[in-house]
């Protein structure tokens, strides 16, 4: 009981847990989380990463993510729940919206490349 009460003092002397996690933790981590959200999963596959403009249609990104799915087997999630977990992948998300042909469109910073072939 001892070793509650002195782990329970640490804790509140630092106000907080331990910020550094160990590293195999949080390879462990990563990978639980990329097994149970598809949206981290396909973040990680495709390497998708923030552009700086906003340039790319909201509906291409969903495609992708919706697509990537379907060829590895992986429940894709609606798209008010992909938008969500897009914006706690991503804080500096940035969305817009603009005029093609006349059509207003949605548009994000998020930079794709076409979806990679399952390697089997």
């Amino acid at each position: 009981m001892n070793w509650a009460l002195e782990g329970l003092i640490r804790l509140q002397q630092r106000g907080m847990f331990d910020p550094d996690m160990p590293k195999a933790m949080t390879a462990v981590l990563q990978e639980v989380k990329a097994e149970t959200n598809s949206v981290a999963a396909w973040v990680d596959d495709c390497s998708i990463e923030l552009g700086t403009a906003c340039s790319t249609l909201k509906d291409t990104v969903f495609e992708h993510y919706h697509t990537w799915c379907s060829t590895h087997a992986m429940r894709p999630v609606s798209s008010p729940q992909f938008w969500k977990r897009m914006h706690e992948q991503f804080r500096e998300l940035a969305l817009g919206r603009t005029r093609i042909d006349g059509v207003p469109r949605r548009v994000c910073n998020i930079q794709v490349c076409p979806v990679p072939s399952r390697q089997r």
